[in-house]
């Protein structure tokens, strides 16, 4: 009996010590939630404070996935989360804290989305500027996965310099330079992948910091040359834009033998401060070499001076092995990305619509002359009995869209290149981009090969 009265006694003077949490205090989270990425690419966390936290426990939730981390913090307001396993490639995710001693979390007002890069480019690794001017540095990437994603969507990081009395560097990669001297410019993602550029000011202007070739655009290409590697016989492309703080006066287009013989001297007469170089594609005759190496150099005259701004080795060769044609059909039909549709003015500068960029890829890596329609395109691989089913479709195939009721070959209206993983490359009536392919019972899918 009296063990039972002592146990009784014990139970009710714990209960009288046990703090007592008001209605408030279990419910009391923080007002806000802010995130940034820190120097060292880093995700960092800050919160409001809440007067009576013991401390604060952070989340990192995946959103589509469904998994979360959390993170036990003191009495502090910010946290730098190193920790992002739980994050999945085109998830997304959000960040959440809440006070120790309550139930309710505070997440942040929007959720973002993740794309896991697993290398990355820079558009320059070396550029000078002038003391007082800008430039805009790009970093694309590519990622171990397939999807239109990892084409059309942004990269969560931070910029920064090495040295901000030389040359300072905002968000969007916009480089200034301030004084003589050299930096690292970098660019560092949330997943541990950076990737510099050393940024040169020298001490009084140069002719070099006054001109450059702006690209890097896209992940399908790093260079300005459509292809390092063309057949014989095939137009290659240029690419980017040359931009100058001076009027340009001439645009030179240059090619080598490997022995260091000129071959090539296209010019350009033009008086704007920049100049896209597609537009001169067409006229520099890439489909007259012969096979064996070449180097390609872009010369350009400004008011200022004459400068070289480009210099690359290109391999021509007879036409690829069958097992490669169609992924470099693929690579080159993607050098024309971005680039703006019209039916009328296709193949003048860089325009083109849906099947002169398929007909216009084929012809450079494969030689076949496709006709010049979408519906003649398909009707050339059934006869031709080039037709592949959509269970044996590869990289650099062609996709029609038929179905319609337009007088045409099985009602063909629109091709595409194939590029694996059900996404094409293809002009959709405003410029070439890389897509999906969306499944509708109004329309029938056919697939050919014409190579």
């Amino acid at each position: 009996m009296k063990k039972r009265i002592c146990v009784i006694l014990a139970i009710i003077i714990g209960i009288t010590m046990m703090p007592v949490f008001s209605n408030a205090t279990t419910t009391a989270k923080p007002a806000k939630v802010s995130l940034n990425v820190v120097n060292d690419g880093h995700l960092k966390v800050g919160w409001s404070a809440v007067s009576s936290a013991m401390g604060y426990i952070v989340y990192i939730k995946n959103i589509t996935k469904g998994t979360c981390k959390s993170f036990s913090v003191g009495k502090t307001t910010s946290y730098t989360i190193k920790d992002i396993s739980c994050l999945t490639h085109k998830c997304y995710f959000s960040i959440g804290v809440r006070n120790k001693d309550s139930r309710s979390i505070r997440w942040l007002s929007t959720s973002k989305k993740y794309i896991e890069p697993s290398k990355l480019y820079s558009s320059h690794s070396f550029l000078t500027i002038n003391k007082g001017k800008t430039r805009k540095l790009r970093v694309t990437f590519k990622t171990k996965h397939l999807d239109t994603d990892s084409y059309n969507s942004s990269l969560i990081g931070r910029w920064t310099s090495s040295d901000t009395s030389v040359a300072t560097v905002s968000q969007d990669g916009t480089v200034k330079a301030i004084s003589q001297g050299s930096a690292k410019i970098t660019y560092r993602t949330i997943n541990g992948l950076s990737k510099s550029t050393t940024v040169t000011v020298p001490k009084s202007e140069t002719i070099s910091g006054s001109m450059y070739i702006s690209n890097g655009q896209h992940n399908s290409w790093h260079t300005i040359l459509g292809a390092t590697s063309i057949r014989s016989g095939a137009k290659n492309r240029l690419n980017g834009t040359v931009v100058s703080d001076y009027r340009l006066k001439t645009i030179y287009v240059k090619i080598y033998s490997g022995a260091g013989k000129r071959l090539e001297n296209y010019k350009k007469r033009t008086s704007a401060y920049s100049y896209n170089l597609t537009k001169i594609s067409k006229n520099v005759n890439f489909d007259d070499l012969r096979n064996g190496i070449y180097v390609v150099k872009v010369v350009v005259k400004s008011t200022k001076g004459m400068k070289t701004l480009y210099t690359h080795s290109l391999k021509v060769t007879s036409k690829p092995s069958y097992s490669k044609r169609g992924a470099k059909i693929v690579q080159m039909a993607l050098t024309r990305q971005g680039d703006p549709y019209s039916q009328w003015l296709r193949g003048l500068s860089n325009y083109t619509d849906c099947s002169y960029l398929t007909r216009w890829s084929y012809k450079q890596v494969a030689n076949v002359s496709l006709p010049g329609t979408a519906a003649g395109q398909y009707k050339y691989c059934v006869k031709k009995n080039k037709r592949v089913s959509k269970a044996n479709r590869r990289a650099g195939d062609l996709v029609f869209w038929g179905g319609k009721r337009n007088g045409r070959y099985k009602g063909i209206w629109h091709t595409a290149v194939y590029m694996g993983n059900n996404m094409i490359v293809h002009a959709n009536g405003t410029k070439t981009v890389v897509d999906t392919i969306e499944s509708d019972k109004m329309y029938k899918i056919y697939y050919g090969r014409p190579y």
